[in-house]
């Protein structure tokens, strides 16, 4: 009976329908009435990424064995068993605290990863709930062109652009001008606009 139960535990969580919310800088992801938060949605290869979550509670306990929660990062198409590193989530709602310990260390390699909230059960199987995409490295969604290449001094410029994501405006995403050469992490552009969601120009 208590296998029978498992299995309809796990297509029922399997089945459930994942809402992503943006708010601020932070992303969430809500599913069986639990909800895990990162604080954004790109990293750096070594940057820290800090994590909440609410909803977590015995509920599950009696009739699957779930002893408890864990939250997992991994690389996005990856196995269930396949994670970089993993956590327990206790059945108190924990905020994002940037003084916390609740924190994932990014890959060092570029790409794409999720962070994975599961319920592990008595006999360490796993079932997956839900998962907030992330991306390391630069963000390479998005281009840009010039209807115009050579300008004058103090000429009014076109920069065309499109494939802005949401998380990208959250990031305050922009376009720049700078000296062929010049170190675009010092922020030394001589002009530079946000851009909006989508496509557009500036």
């Amino acid at each position: 009976m208590k296998k029978l139960l498992s299995i309809l535990l796990a297509l029922t969580m399997c089945l459930s329908v994942m809402t992503f919310t943006v708010s601020a800088a932070e992303v969430s992801a809500t599913a069986q009435g639990i909800t895990v938060t990162i604080d954004k949605s790109n990293y750096q290869p070594g940057e820290k990424i800090y994590y909440g979550w609410s909803g977590v509670d015995d509920r599950y306990e009696e009739i699957s064995g779930v002893l408890w929660a864990t939250l997992a990062i991994s690389k996005a198409g990856s196995e269930h068993d396949d994670y970089i590193d993993n956590d327990y989530a206790d059945t108190e709602s924990a905020e994002i605290n940037y003084d916390s310990t609740n924190y994932f260390t990014a890959p060092a390699e570029d790409g794409a990863y999720e962070i994975r909230f599961y319920w592990t059960c008595y006999c360490e199987e796993q079932y997956f709930v839900l998962s907030i995409p992330i991306t390391v490295g630069a963000v390479k969604t998005g281009t840009i062109s010039l209807p115009k290449t050579d300008c004058i001094a103090n000429e009014t410029m076109v920069v065309e652009y499109s494939g802005i994501t949401s998380e990208m405006v959250n990031g305050q995403a922009f376009v720049g001008i700078y000296r062929d050469g010049d170190d675009i992490k010092g922020w030394t552009s001589y002009d530079y606009k946000e851009v909006k969601e989508g496509s557009g120009q500036v």
